[in-house]
Order: C-alpha cells, then sequence, then structure tokens
C-alpha cells in the first residue's frame, strides 16, 4: 500500500471515527433537553450527580440533594488541608444561558481567590494542619453531642483567616515554640462560639452554604456548645498559667459583647450615624483581629515591644474585612458567599452601604427601607428596587474605597515589624481580604 493510500484511508477512519462521536454528542444533547423540559413541564427538579472533590483526602463524595423548597441543585467544590476549605458552587437549576455563565464566572474567580488565600497560608501550612489535629484532639474529649455539633461547626468551611495570623505574627517574630498552635485553635473557638451565638440572634438559616447549627438542631443546644467553646478557650489559656493572653482575649471578647448589644440597640432602624455603624463593627469584628494579631508578642517579654503596631494593624485589618464584607452582601450572588443576598437588611441592620445610600435618597426611599429593616421583609419595595438605588448611588465603590485605605493603612503599620517571608503574607493578605468575592 502506497503511503499517500494509507494516508487516505487513515484519514477517512479518523473521519468517520468523529461523525460517530458527533452523533452520540447529539443524541445525548437531545435526551437531557427533552429530560430538562419534562422536569419543567411537571415542576420538578431532580438532583444531578454531585461530587465533593477533597484535595486533602483525593477522592469523590456526594455532596448534592434534591431541593426540596425549589432552591437551585449546587455541586460544592471543596479543596485545601485538614479543614481549611475553599469552597464555590455551580448553580444547575435550569434557566437562562447567562445567568449559568456568571456563576461559572464567579466560581472560576473564587477558585483564583483560593489559590491566592493558599499562598498567603503556605509559610504556615503545616502548622494550621496541627490546629486542626487540635480541635480533633479537643472534640474527641468532650461529651458526645458537643463532639457532633461543635464537629459540624468547626468543619462547616471556614477560612481560618484568625488562626493563620497568630502562627504567621509568631514566626515572624522568631518564636520557636508550640504556644500559637494552642492560641490559634483558643482564637477560632472563641470565633466559632460568636458565629453560633450571633445565628441564633439573627435566626439565621444558612451559614458557608450549609444550614446553620440552630437549624439543624435548636437554639438552646446550640447556644450551649457556644458556651463550650468560649468556656473551654479560657481553660486551655489557664492550662498554661497565660494570665496575660487571657486577660487580652476575655477583653476582646468583652467588647465583642459590647458591640452586640449596641447593634441590638438599633437593630430595625436605619437611622444609624456612620460613627454608631464604625464603633459596632470595632467591637465585634476588629478587635478579635487584633487579639490574634498581638496574641504572639505576649508569649515572651521580649516580644511585647511589637504590641501596638500588631494591635493597630489587626485593627485595620478587621475594620477592611468587615467593609468588603459589607459590599459582598449586595455584590454576590447567593451561591458565592453562602448565604441569602442582602442579609444584613433581612436581619434588621443597617450597614455602611444602606447608611451612606440613604444620605443622597429622597424621603420616600428613607420610608421604604426603614420599612424593610424594621419589618424585615421586602414588602414596601422589592429586592431588586433596593440594589439598583444602592448601585447607582456609587456606595459599593465609596465603601470599596474606604476599604482600601485601611488595607494601605494595615500595610504601612506592617512596615514596622522584622522583614520576613511571613511579613510579606502577612501584606499580601491585607489584597487578598481586600478582593475577596466570598
Amino acid at each position: 500500500m502506497t503511503e499517500r493510500s494509507l494516508r487516505k484511508r487513515t484519514s477517512s477512519a479518523w473521519a468517520n471515527a468523529l461523525s460517530v462521536r458527533l452523533s452520540h454528542h447529539r443524541q445525548r444533547q437531545t435526551r437531557r433537553y427533552a429530560k430538562r423540559m419534562r422536569f419543567e413541564r411537571d415542576g420538578r427538579r431532580k438532583s444531578s450527580v454531585g461530587g465533593r472533590f477533597s484535595q486533602a483526602a483525593g477522592r469523590v463524595e456526594p455532596a448534592c440533594r434534591a431541593s426540596s423548597n425549589g432552591a437551585p441543585l449546587c455541586v460544592s467544590v471543596v479543596g485545601g488541608f485538614s479543614g481549611f476549605c475553599k469552597r464555590f458552587s455551580l448553580s444547575l437549576k435550569a434557566d437562562s444561558f447567562s445567568a449559568r455563565l456568571r456563576r461559572v464566572k464567579g466560581a472560576v474567580s473564587t477558585v483564583r481567590q483560593a489559590a491566592r488565600i493558599r499562598e498567603f497560608f503556605h509559610p504556615v501550612k503545616p502548622r494550621l494542619e496541627m490546629v486542626e489535629q487540635f480541635f480533633e484532639l479537643e472534640l474527641e474529649q468532650a461529651l458526645p453531642m458537643v463532639r457532633e455539633v461543635g464537629g459540624y461547626v468547626l468543619n462547616s468551611g471556614g477560612k481560618r483567616i484568625r488562626p493563620a495570623l497568630v502562627l504567621l505574627i509568631s514566626r515572624m517574630l522568631g518564636y520557636s515554640g508550640d504556644r500559637d498552635v494552642r492560641y490559634g485553635a483558643v482564637v477560632e473557638l472563641i470565633h466559632t462560639a460568636t458565629l453560633v451565638h450571633d445565628d441564633i440572634i439573627d435566626g439565621s438559616d444558612l451559614r458557608r452554604g450549609k444550614p446553620t447549627a440552630n437549624r439543624r438542631w435548636n437554639n438552646e443546644v446550640t447556644v450551649l456548645v457556644g458556651d463550650w467553646f468560649y468556656s473551654r478557650s479560657m481553660d486551655l489559656c489557664l492550662e498554661y498559667g497565660d494570665v496575660e493572653v487571657m486577660r487580652r482575649l476575655n477583653a476582646a471578647t468583652l467588647r465583642m459583647t459590647e458591640g452586640e448589644i449596641l447593634s441590638a440597640s438599633v437593630r430595625g432602624r436605619v437611622d444609624v450615624s456612620e460613627a454608631t455603624y464604625l464603633d459596632i463593627t470595632r467591637r465585634k469584628t476588629a478587635e478579635l483581629f487584633a487579639a490574634a494579631c498581638c496574641l504572639p508578642a505576649l508569649f515572651e517579654p521580649s516580644l511585647n515591644w511589637f504590641e501596638g503596631h500588631l494591635h493597630q494593624f489587626g485593627i485595620n485589618l478587621g475594620l477592611c474585612f468587615q467593609l468588603i464584607d459589607d459590599v459582598l452582601d449586595f455584590t454576590s450572588a447567593r451561591e458565592e458567599v453562602g448565604k441569602p443576598v442582602m442579609a444584613d437588611l433581612r436581619e434588621g441592620r443597617a450597614t455602611l452601604p444602606i447608611i451612606l445610600m440613604l444620605e443622597k435618597a429622597d424621603q420616600e426611599t428613607r420610608e421604604k427601607v426603614a420599612e424593610v429593616a424594621r419589618t424585615r421583609t421586602f414588602g414596601s419595595m422589592s429586592e431588586e428596587e433596593l440594589l439598583d438605588r444602592v448601585t447607582q448611588s456609587g456606595v459599593l465603590d465609596e465603601v470599596r474605597r474606604r476599604a482600601a485605605v485601611l488595607a494601605d493603612q494595615a500595610v504601612e503599620v506592617a512596615r514596622f515589624l522584622p522583614e520576613s517571608p511571613e511579613r510579606d503574607a502577612l501584606i499580601g493578605a491585607t489584597r487578598i481580604l481586600l478582593e475577596r468575592k466570598k
């Protein structure tokens, strides 16, 4: 057989194979389309085969169930190490191509963000794994109900930012002991206790894309588990005799409690001043960031000099984090943030975008928004109308600008800290938190 005839026969074979594959593909597409049409006609949604990929375990597990309330079905992709998980969701609900494309783009953006967060954690990745092991050991020794509820909450996909701050700053200051692992876990336990209590106070049903503990169990059990988290965190400090560390954490917890009390006093109102909002935010969010940053300076007397700079770095970082969180409450899809959009206003809280928007709004708009906050329902105006008002007012860009100023201030303070790869990671973290999508 000549080379020319061989080429011709090979080319023909490839063409036939390609034709068969295209035919099979069209048949599959036709069957899927017909199936989807039947689902839409009958008003039902059935679960697709989903999976959860764990980078740490290297396996695929079932992750999706059919929705009982008509909500979009999701596939969650989870990756990370020992409980530090980065998640994104793709909605499978049959709707417009453009809507699905926006969700895919959001998921891709979240994956890229997860890669950047991994860079931030990289210098202390082994020690973060030790923090996760610390949690496992604590839960093993706890009561069965604490183990069940506590394990559910601790493994709900938290970013572990606060423990990472403790670990990074400890390495940056040259600390080589093991107290950083213990107190990284302590800070996360306190943070988790506040989240559990917040969900009960707010009546939240969803956090990080999963049902809250109070929804899955009940308020009584959940509030007691939150109390256990906090009590155990103080006990862990006493086991090492670290009175100064305990005093610092207790002060931060006191400020957080005061912030929650102040927040409750203005809940359901939108006539909140910017100064009041910032005071609440500093107490509720920034103080624990500052405590996490300051703890390593208390490990040894020679490190005490850095406490002031670390405190200011943590305050600026925490305020920046919360301002971006307020923006994401309006700009992110439910699948990205793991909770309903505009959740703050649904819970009667006026955040900075609302406060700034109302300063520019007419009387009618102010009355409508006040009614939404008071009743915690969108009856006086639709979600779309409020979102349009907020977007068109330009306040989201203004809040992002203010968050950027806080991030810059945190970076300036970080220049006074010892030069090291860990300091570079801290500086990079300010940008990551500023640009985050969830």
